[in-house]
């Protein structure tokens, strides 16, 4: 299911470049990491976020980059 939300993901940048006849910048495209998302503002992200990934979200609860333990 993984590969189906990455495709899904990818399909509808791709919509999103050819609608608007321009280029897809950084800041649409999915987080690379935690460190990202974190660095970019608040977490978590929760799964239908414009930059969300399915590989983002370890444990597959719909949240993604939640504090790491300790740091809440």
């Amino acid at each position: 299911m993984k590969g189906f939300g990455i495709l899904a993901v990818l399909l509808g940048l791709a919509a999103v470049h050819f609608i608007r006849g321009g280029t897809i910048t950084p800041g649409t495209a999915p987080f690379r990491n935690c460190a990202a998302a974190r660095a970019a503002g608040p977490t978590p992200i929760f799964r239908g976020h414009p930059r969300w990934s399915d590989d983002l979200d370890a444990d597959g609860d719909g949240r993604a980059c939640e504090p790491l333990p300790g740091n809440r």
